[in-house]
């Protein structure tokens, strides 16, 4: 399976960074707002709705 590094909340395939494993892909979003999408356009993981001050 393929994943995508991308930004804001649409998949946009074209714009992403096309990654071939869950591991390198999470790791270059480590550091960034990005967000992380399988082939499929389904959220797997990345930083936007993490420390945006949330209240619990």
């Amino acid at each position: 399976m393929l994943y995508y590094l991308g930004k804001g909340t649409e998949f946009k395939k074209e714009e992403c960074k096309e990654y071939k494993t869950l591991k390198n892909v999470l790791a270059a979003a480590k550091d960034e707002v990005l967000t992380v999408w399988d082939e499929n356009g389904v959220v797997v993981g990345g930083l936007t709705d993490n420390e945006d001050g949330e209240d619990d």
